[in-house]
């Protein structure tokens, strides 16, 4: 897990006010649900620049998201490999009452005051609030090294403002050759 932040988004030299704040935070969450929660805000806020027809600020927050997304798949990986987590084919233990925990001569036995106590049982998916798909793309990002997601993150975003820009050129073009016709008048017209 690097805190390692991403250089300036090229996406038409503009970024979102807070994108260094965002990629901050995301890089200092410490559980899952943090992070799940700022990937969540990040979705919204794309959405919502989708709508508004901002395709810089869409851009930038469908990074923010998926650097959300690999921050929950690394802690995702690390709570498996310190067993906080179920891990496939591994659900939580069956609850069961207190006294279904002792055999029916638990009277003739004293109680054993140095018995460690029952680990807290794991938790699911369900407890943090992620599907298993979510789970699994989460980590599959999580495990592309630093470098080549960094790389990738800025082909991507070169690759998007090249797009942007020529959408923009040809918007341009359409609102100059709409205006030279409604212009130009018809020849014999006084």
């Amino acid at each position: 897990m690097s805190a390692q932040l991403p250089a300036k988004h090229p996406a038409a030299g503009v970024r979102l006010p807070r994108y260094d704040e965002m990629c901050t935070a995301i890089a200092a969450c410490h559980r899952v649900d943090e992070a799940k929660n700022m990937r969540d805000k990040a979705e919204a806020l794309r959405a919502y620049a989708k709508q508004a027809n901002n395709k810089d600020a869409e851009v930038q927050l469908a990074e923010i998201k998926v650097r959300a997304e690999r921050k929950c798949g690394e802690l995702l990986r690390d709570m498996a490999m310190r067993g906080e987590r179920a891990t496939k084919g591994k659900g939580k233990a069956p609850e069961m009452s207190h006294d279904a925990t002792f055999t029916s001569d638990r009277k003739s036995r004293p109680h054993d005051a140095t018995a460690r106590p029952t680990p807290p049982p794991e938790t699911t998916l369900k407890d943090i609030g992620i599907t298993r798909d979510e789970s699994s793309r989460f980590q599959q990002v999580a495990a592309v090294p630093e470098k080549k997601f960094e790389a990738h993150a800025e082909t991507v975003a070169a690759s998007l403002d090249a797009v942007i820009q020529s959408l923009e050129r040809i918007e341009s073009d359409s609102a100059q050759f709409i205006e030279r016709a409604m212009g130009a008048t018809p020849e014999g017209a006084v």
